[in-house]
């Protein structure tokens, strides 16, 4: 075996210098006690002026570490030697510690900017991993910042903040943050850490047993909807460990996709939780807006802070014993939707109430505003009180044609939409869909996610639905409504909006060359996509932007979940849309006037919708009028039975 001592004497100096700042530091200082030794005895020997070893091992240090004392030598030997210890000293005795210092330093900022130090905090807000909703998440959080605040004081706590927990943080990652964020950005309010939720000691370095809120977000790219709910689940056991022993554990509000998974979700996290099926909530809202079209312009106002009303919950212990026929007559800027009612099984939605429902201790009201300042209650009715008459609103009697729907696109929640229309009775459908899936695996998903239902009848085909001449040998001009599902077996967001934006065009084409109106339904994966349609053109749904605002309006007000349930359930109160002259014969009607008729037929007064161009407006001015009554909807809440 061949000797090597140098490459040897290499390896160990390459070994001692990884192992960190102190261990560079010492090679150094070695290096330089080496040089200043070499330089003392060279002078000592063969130059002039030193009494000692010591003196002149000092002379040589000083001018290794200072050029100053290069013109004080005398004698050509040691101003040669003073000038070539000069010459190191800027290379070893301040290059090498320069670099050193300047390498230790570039590592720490990394290091904070990699989001490795722990956080140590009481009543934060925990956003738990990065994905398609989370940038969502974050910017809904800092504009919710008044009940944010009060969320956090009702706890007991002072300031708001916000923790985002992703796999692996550096600063062009919080810069795309930032970027994604856009105007509602403050830096002061929100750190980000690395690490994964999935690892106990990474949800410690997010101080998670002290948070007041904790959301976790699904995943619709990374991972696919299985292996999700799966990695959700397996995060609340760990925030259940995590938590055992805390007086006040944190309250969590958790996305799984399957309904099925729900239960195990709530066994997996004991302490207070909210779980929200999200192939369940937007199959849902696809639903009703196929049986109300223009539906998603109601929920785009109410589920996001794109639009300035919005659903806040006020305690009603004031009101107690009251009647909430006399509460519609207190709030001047804003509506009155219902109640919350705290029984023994949990929140009860009392949406429409019907008449002479009085306020039971432990209500909160339910009230439609533009901010939560303007939905308080004023002292005294400022109008007169209102009649409410029975009124609601059945399913039908007898048999209904056959809605026929084509569902262009494939993603996890199509079974769920099947599941969910075949819950409406007395109504039918024909279901085609249409995907590049292969039949056979969505035959067999459909047929693990959904139970048969004999009012849905399912065809599948084949079909690429942004090659023009295969959608027209399709035919999409025979269906009542066209609903494009966003794809999730794409690589990404942008990839699945881009084929539904083309198929779009392609339908658009289509229809118009048969000269027809289509009914279409578009779901979007990306909210920067949303300026890119044409309103006109259909209803949108931006799930990852709707969902967004969900879990945070949940995570803040816990009765809104049963709230947002209600709305889009079949059975209950029902959003519609209904002619203006059903309400008033006068031309010149105000919108407190029709609150008063629809009251009386037992309904709630949400807005009014322009049926031309599809416009809603919610809550309006009570002394607001309409110049169009015949082009104009009423957008009210009826109760139906399921």
């Amino acid at each position: 075996m061949p000797f090597r001592p140098f490459d040897r004497a290499k390896f160990a100096i390459e070994r001692w210098l990884v192992r960190g700042f102190w261990h560079r530091v010492a090679v150094a200082a070695l290096l330089i006690l080496l040089i200043s030794l070499l330089g003392g005895l060279l002078v000592i020997v063969l130059g002039q002026g030193f009494a000692d070893v010591p003196e002149a091992v000092w002379w040589s240090f000083l001018r290794l570490s200072d050029p100053g004392y290069l013109g004080d030598d005398v004698g050509a030997f040691n101003r040669t030697v003073s000038t070539v210890l000069t010459v190191l000293g800027y290379v070893v005795f301040l290059g090498a510690l320069v670099a050193i210092m300047t390498q230790a330093l570039n590592a720490w900022m990394e290091k904070l900017e990699a989001g490795l130090t722990p956080v140590v905090r009481d009543g934060h807000i925990l956003v738990l991993g990065w994905t398609s909703r989370t940038d969502s998440i974050v910017r809904e959080l800092l504009l919710s910042q008044g009940p944010a605040r009060r969320f956090i004081e009702r706890r007991g706590d002072r300031s708001v903040h916000i923790v985002l927990l992703a796999e692996k943080v550096s600063a062009a990652f919080v810069q795309n943050l930032r970027d994604a964020v856009g105007p509602a950005w403050d830096e002061r309010l929100v750190t980000v850490r690395s690490g994964s939720p999935l690892r106990p000691e990474h949800l410690g370095r997010v101080d998670a047993a002290h948070a007041a809120v904790i959301l976790i977000p699904g995943a619709d790219f990374v991972r696919g909807s299985i292996q999700s709910d799966t990695q959700t689940i397996k995060t609340l056991l760990s925030l259940e460990a995590l938590v055992v022993d805390e007086e006040q554990p944190p309250r969590v509000v958790a996305e799984v996709f399957e309904a099925k998974n729900v239960r195990l979700a709530r066994r997996a996290y004991q302490a207070d939780a909210e779980i929200i099926s999200s192939d369940s909530f937007v199959s849902r809202l696809l639903a009703q807006n196929v049986r109300h079209p223009g539906l998603s312009r109601v929920i785009d106002e109410i589920l996001t802070h794109q639009k300035g009303t919005e659903i806040y919950i006020r305690e009603g212990d004031g009101f107690v014993g009251m009647q909430v026929d006399e509460l519609h007559a207190r709030f001047p800027d804003a509506v009155l939707m219902g109640l919350v009612r705290r029984s023994k099984g949990g929140l009860q939605p009392i949406l429409n109430p019907s008449p002479g429902t009085r306020v039971a201790e432990g209500d909160s009201l339910v009230i439609l505003a533009p901010s939560y300042d303007e939905s308080k209650p004023s002292e005294s009715p400022f109008r007169s009180v209102f009649a409410r008459g029975a009124g609601g609103a059945g399913n039908g009697s007898g048999a209904t044609a056959a809605r026929r729907i084509l569902i262009l696109g494939w993603n996890h929640r199509v079974p769920a939409l099947i599941t969910e229309f075949g819950t409406y009775a007395d109504e039918r459908y024909e279901v085609r869909i249409a995907s590049k899936v292969p039949i056979s695996q969505r035959e067999a998903l459909l047929a693990r996610a959904s139970s048969a239902a004999p009012a849905v009848t399912i065809a599948h085909v084949e079909v690429n639905f942004t090659d023009s001449d295969q959608m027209r040998a399709l035919g999409p001009e025979g269906a009542d409504t066209i609903v494009f599902m966003g794809s999730d077996w794409t690589e990404s967001a942008e990839e699945s909006d881009a084929r539904t934006l083309m198929g779009s065009l392609i339908v658009d084409e289509l229809f118009r060359e048969h000269d027809l109106e289509a009914n279409v339904i578009m779901e979007l994966l990306d909210p920067d996509n949303a300026t890119l349609v044409a309103r006109s053109r259909g209803e949108l749904i931006i799930s990852p932007l709707v969902l967004s605002h969900l879990m945070t309006q949940v995570a803040l007000w816990p009765e809104l979940q049963v709230v947002f349930d209600e709305l889009i359930t079949f059975g209950g109160a029902d959003v519609t849309f209904r002619s203006l002259t059903e309400y008033t014969d006068s031309a010149t009607a105000s919108f407190d006037e029709l609150e008063a008729s629809a009251a009386a037929r037992g309904e709630t007064a949400l807005g009014v919708r322009t049926r031309s161009t599809g416009q809603v407006e919610l809550n309006p001015s009570k002394q607001a009028t309409w110049d169009d009554p015949a082009d104009r909807e009423l957008v009210t809440l009826v109760t139906t039975s399921s």
